[in-house]
């Protein structure tokens, strides 16, 4: 089921979801990853006795969605998320952390896997009231390495943002700035957009796509007011490593001025 709205780094995430970022051998019986939910941090000699590594995270609607790294290739490796029931304050910001654990320890496989994942975060009854605070926020740590935590907003896809004028996949008159990127991904590769309102200044765009009607070459520092419609990217094993910790719209743009 395709969402016209689609946010973060992850966007086909919902479709995606386990989707391997390498070529899989086929196999018998080969299972997918698997996210769950534990009541109890897990015990054992498996826990985190395999490496790996959060590459990005996001939440999006009731879901948790992110992309972790390890070293394998046989078979599926199963994670678990806990949640304690604490929600700190954090600054102005709600904190839930959620703490992620490896589980898998006996694949011998040698390839650098990296793998989406999916978690339904009504497993942990969070309530209403909480998890519609506009400050809450949620912090994805790394168990086996603490100083790998992924601090990230949640994104409800009944949030409207700007006038729209009732389209909840076209908003008109954004006012960004061209900021430069290494990244390669894109429409411009080396360039991509943030946010010029005060209100929205975390918020970046990555654009995929201009109308047949713009011409326009970007260059870094220029003003824009722009159209949008939102779009996603087709492979969800996509990430820049600049793309951590920040809110990005994947966007084709319908209209454009210049407005230095």
């Amino acid at each position: 089921m395709k969402r016209n709205v689609l946010v973060v780094v992850a966007a086909v995430f919902m479709f995606a979801a386990c989707e391997k970022g390498y070529d899989e051998p086929e196999k018998e019986n080969l299972e997918d990853s698997k996210l769950e939910f534990s009541a109890d941090a897990p015990k054992g000699d498996n826990v985190n006795a395999s490496p790996f590594a959060i590459d990005y995270a996001g939440v999006w609607d009731q879901y948790l969605y992110m992309s972790v790294s390890y070293t394998g290739g046989e078979w599926g490796h199963e994670f678990n998320v806990t949640w304690d029931g604490e929600v700190t304050d954090e600054g102005d910001k709600k904190v839930i952390a959620l703490n992620i654990y490896h589980l898998t320890d006996d694949d011998n496989g040698t390839e650098q896997i990296s793998d989406s994942l999916l978690l339904s975060l009504q497993d942990l009854n969070i309530s209403e009231e909480i998890f519609n605070d506009e400050k809450l926020w949620f912090k994805v740590v790394n168990t086996s390495d603490e100083l790998n935590a992924v601090m990230v907003q949640a994104y409800h896809s009944n949030d409207t943002g700007d006038d729209n004028d009732g389209n909840e996949n076209q908003t008109k008159d954004i006012e960004v700035v061209v900021i430069k990127d290494e990244c390669g991904l894109g429409l411009w590769t080396e360039f991509w957009l943030k946010a010029s309102s005060s209100d929205d200044s975390e918020k970046y765009y990555l654009p995929l796509a201009l109308s047949n009607d713009i011409n326009y070459s970007p260059k870094e520092n220029d003003k824009l007011k722009i159209d949008i419609e939102f779009t996603w990217l087709q492979d969800s094993t996509q990430y820049c490593d600049s793309w951590q910790n920040k809110y990005i719209e994947m966007v084709n743009i319908t209209e454009l001025e210049v407005v230095n």
